[in-house]
């Protein structure tokens, strides 16, 4: 009985090197993924930058459509006004624009704040510069079509364009 006991006690777990071996395994497994993951996580930032923007865009044309009104996109770093700034990476706000100056007045709805954006991305007008976006109360956009590009310091993670047309409509292209 004895024997027995001394025996399942010394079998309990693992050696000192079989701990340091698994401890090998996994650190080579980490290091293997961690730049697949980085790569990964910047690849979903510029995604999300996207997607945030197209349905900010996609927010104001529905208002327009249904107040009869307009409503307008801007650059904004505060949440609460316009910006003279055609780099759209420090954020934005969408408004009705009761009045149609493409200012937001203090009895203009606020419809959505987009603070910056995490990331090293840059939000920027394909060509030109591109302040604000205008709706129509029939939905279209107050302007030839344009396209935002969104970069990201980072070489490996692809250009994506937010391609907005004349009839008010956003789409998401990737690539240069």
């Amino acid at each position: 009985m004895r024997g027995r006991n001394a025996r399942s006690a010394r079998m309990r777990g693992f050696s000192l090197v079989e701990g340091l071996i698994c401890l090998a395994v996994m650190l080579t497994a980490a290091t293997v993924a961690m730049p697949n993951v980085a790569r990964w996580l910047r690849d979903w930032q510029s995604s999300r930058a996207s997607q945030a923007l197209r349905e900010s865009l996609d927010l104001a044309r529905i208002h327009a459509l249904r107040s009869s009104g307009r409503a307008t996109v801007c650059v904004s770093a505060d949440g609460n006004g316009c910006l003279a700034s055609s780099d759209w990476s420090a954020g934005w706000i969408v408004f009705g624009d009761r009045d149609g100056d493409g200012v937001r007045g203090t009895d203009e709805p606020l419809l959505h704040v987009q603070p910056r954006l995490p990331g090293l991305l840059r939000i920027a007008p394909a060509s030109g510069s591109i302040q604000r976006l205008v709706f129509l109360p029939n939905g279209l956009l107050n302007s030839t079509p344009t396209s935002l590009a969104i970069t990201s310091a980072h070489p490996e993670v692809p250009v994506r364009k937010l391609v907005l047309n004349r009839i008010g409509r956003a789409r998401v292209t990737t690539g240069s």
